[in-house]
């Protein structure tokens, strides 16, 4: 049965995707109607059985291949498929009158081209959420702030930010949407660009520039030029960029994008030149509940409080602050919308276990500018705290390319400026950093282990109550199991 439509609503007809596939829909059912609408589209054959009348779309990953689950499909509900033209339809699926099958030479590009055309039908503020560090972070407090004003936002799910999670998300556009928050990740040459065109924003906002994915962008100077193109690109398409001014890759685009673009800045390092009504400046007002002083773009000064702690959060808050009073948003519907953010799992997440140690749960992932933020925070909680040791349970950062061993033992720079008591080191690249530390100071007390379980045991052996402890690594590291062992109860 077909989903029913509403007037002038955006649908997933049959004619609709013919169109944007650009091939002929082959049906055993001679009286198709061009007006046949897909519930939606979906690419998880598991799902299928909540979306009835859907359009499964076979993908092929490094561990399953959709087209082996097209029956599984069927069987739950899906009355349409897109599939590989390298695959063989069996016979008697493609005898089924009550299935419309689609045969492309890609199925990924395929996805892609059906969002894009899908989200050019929606006219609704589309903000995209760019940058090496940070990008989940400011996409949740953007969604979390601007669901003060709108009922209904989209906004990406967990980091799919890439070439299938950014269609996925799209995809879920609907006429009830009023607005969208859409994270681009990147991690090699062209991709800024080829997700840029389906997401197409009317506004861009890149966090920060560090060193990330070096193994394909290869250097810092392109991984800026990559981030960068979506503050480049959304101006050019007659949209506002939301430009970093603490960042010295991006600040230079505040003065280079002649067209709508606003600034924000933590503290006092802005020009003098450059006027509060293009700039939101921020100043950290350090109490027992960190706030953030705002003042510019027009406005009186109002203060929110800082839902994360952290320099590198505060910056992250200031700039989804912009892009919301760019957007309208008054003050108090910026506060109101705030209380409803809930951190990310994995991202700087403060938990306090009953011993009353400190944990900074932040294991998500790991690169040089974000463990640098880490122990800062690391120091920052520990002297609020009582000055309490400190433990640093680092693990390897990857996809850092031929320089992975310098980024590694420059963290020793940043360690050797803390007041950091432990550092316990896990990973192959770890030794690096355990080799540059190995002339540490009296007091100071370095570590590297084969497993989880083996550094794990040393920290609960030697934790003491109320002491603080950073927990940080790539996504392949799985940092979380360190976490998972301090928080089960003996």
């Amino acid at each position: 049965m077909c989903a029913k439509r509403k007037t002038n609503q955006p649908a997933m007809t049959l004619d609709f995707v013919t169109s944007v596939l650009g091939v002929p829909v082959i049906s055993a059912n001679t009286t198709k109607k061009r007006d046949h609408i897909f519930s939606s589209v979906i690419t998880d054959s598991r799902e299928v059985s909540k979306h009835k009348g859907c359009l499964f779309l076979a993908l092929k990953g490094e561990k399953f291949d959709g087209h082996d689950f097209i029956e599984a499909a069927i069987k739950s509900g899906a009355t349409g498929i897109i599939y590989s033209s390298e695959k063989l339809l069996p016979e008697k699926l493609s005898k089924l009158s009550s299935v419309f099958f689609f045969t492309v030479r890609d199925t990924l590009e395929a996805y892609r081209s059906l969002a894009m055309a899908w989200r050019r039908q929606f006219k609704i503020p589309i903000v995209a959420i760019a940058g090496s560090v940070g990008k989940t972070t400011t996409k949740e407090i953007l969604a979390a702030v601007l669901s003060s004003k709108w009922t209904r936002i989209l906004k990406t799910k967990g980091s799919r930010n890439g070439f299938v999670g950014i269609p996925m998300t799209l995809l879920e556009l609907s006429a009830d949407h009023e607005a969208a928050v859409i994270e681009i990740g990147i991690d090699e040459p062209g991709a800024m660009e080829k997700h840029l065109e389906l997401v197409a924003p009317t506004m861009s906002l890149v966090t920060t520039v560090a060193p990330e994915h070096l193994e394909k962008l290869g250097s810092i100077e392109n991984v800026a030029k990559e981030e960068a193109l979506a503050l480049s690109y959304t101006a050019n398409s007659n949209g506002v960029a939301v430009i970093n001014l603490n960042d010295e890759w991006l600040s230079p685009y505040f003065s280079s994008i002649d067209v709508d673009r606003i600034g924000f800045s933590l503290a006092d390092v802005t020009s003098a030149v450059h006027s509060s009504d293009d700039i939101l400046v921020g100043t950290l007002q350090k109490s027992r509940k960190p706030e953030l002083r705002c003042q510019g773009l027009g406005l009186t000064d109002f203060t929110v409080p800082l839902p994360m702690s952290g320099a590198h959060n505060a910056s992250n808050l200031l700039g989804a602050l912009a892009a919301a009073l760019k957007l309208s948003l008054t003050p108090k519907e910026i506060i109101r919308g705030l209380s409803s953010f809930v951190p990310p799992e994995g991202r700087s997440e403060i938990m306090h276990l009953p011993t009353g140690v400190t944990v900074i749960c932040d294991y998500y992932n790991a690169n040089p500018a974000s463990v640098a933020a880490g122990l800062k925070l690391l120091d920052e909680l520990a002297a609020n705290n009582g000055d309490v040791l400190r433990w640093a349970c680092l693990g390897d950062m990857l996809e850092l390319g031929s320089d992975e061993e310098y980024f590694h033992r420059a963290i020793a720079k940043n360690i050797n400026k803390s007041n950091i008591q432990n550092i316990l080191l896990l990973g192959k690249r770890m030794r690096w950093l355990f080799d540059e530390l190995s002339a540490t100071p009296a007091g100071r007390q370095v570590f590297h282990f084969n497993s989880h379980a083996d550094l794990s045991t040393y920290l609960l052996k030697y934790l003491k109550s109320n002491d603080c402890v950073l927990i940080k690594g790539s996504r392949g590291m799985k940092m979380e199991e360190v976490w998972k062992a301090v928080n089960t109860p003996t």
